[in-house]
């Protein structure tokens, strides 16, 4: 997949490279593209059945509120809420939506 920079300002790779100091320095659109790396590694080990979840389609718009809005609300600050050391404790029978849960925070 070609990549290109946002800012035009390098080769989509994230580098500046300077040919006649044969040195680099990060380019501005780095941050993304790590991001975009690790996103594409993420969705990689994530099972298809998981891939398109999402709070606000079936099967989570049929599960507990109180929980949903707790998971979501701990999503939205998952690397603070792991700097801290907290996490979630997801239990209850098969097929209660744990798993499709857990996928919506990572």
């Amino acid at each position: 997949m070609a990549r290109t920079c946002p800012f035009g300002l390098c080769d989509g790779s994230g580098l500046l490279v300077d040919e006649e100091t044969r040195t680099s320095q990060y380019c501005r659109c780095r941050g993304q593209v790590v991001a975009a790396a690790r996103a594409r590694g993420l969705s990689a080990v994530i099972p298809r059945k998981y891939q398109g979840a999402s709070f606000d389609r079936p099967p989570v718009t049929h599960m507990d509120e109180r929980t949903v809005r707790e998971v979501r609300k701990f999503a939205q600050t998952v690397d603070r809420q792991l700097d801290d050391g907290r996490g979630l404790w997801l239990q209850g029978p098969t097929g209660t939506g744990k798993t499709t849960l857990a996928m919506l925070v990572s």
